[in-house]
């Protein structure tokens, strides 16, 4: 049973949220039993603010890689399970998927400057 709407099927997932600072990093655990809907809708989230806040510092950024590697497998497992019967009003919605949020958008420029900048620095 999802602890969040009470619906099943549920099943237990691990997200992190990672906020990166110049020297450190704050990593916040938001998993728990969620039924489909909630456990995209928790780990979209997660996946979002730790691409839009990973990448602050290079402690931070390191760390990150290992949280979003982890919140994509969950969020993988998550889209593998059933949907619950009926969603009802305290079923999260899910909204749009990772790569259609800003966080997607900042992570893919950010390598892009970094790809030129390493580009340029070794020629």
């Amino acid at each position: 049973m999802c602890s969040r709407c009470r619906l099943g099927p549920a099943a237990s997932f691990a997200f992190s949220e990672n906020v990166g600072f110049v020297f450190g990093f704050h990593e916040e655990p938001v998993g728990g039993v969620y039924c489909q809907f909630c456990a995209l809708a928790i780990g979209r989230q997660a996946q979002d603010r730790s691409l839009r806040l990973g990448w602050l510092g290079p402690p931070a950024a390191l760390v990150n890689l290992g949280v979003v590697a982890g919140n994509a497998r969950s969020l993988q497992r998550a889209s593998r399970l059933s949907p619950p019967d009926e969603p009802g009003s305290w079923t999260l919605d899910p909204g749009r998927p990772v790569v259609a949020r800003l966080g997607f958008a900042i992570s893919v420029t950010l390598t892009i400057v970094v790809a030129v900048l390493l580009v340029l620095g070794l020629s």
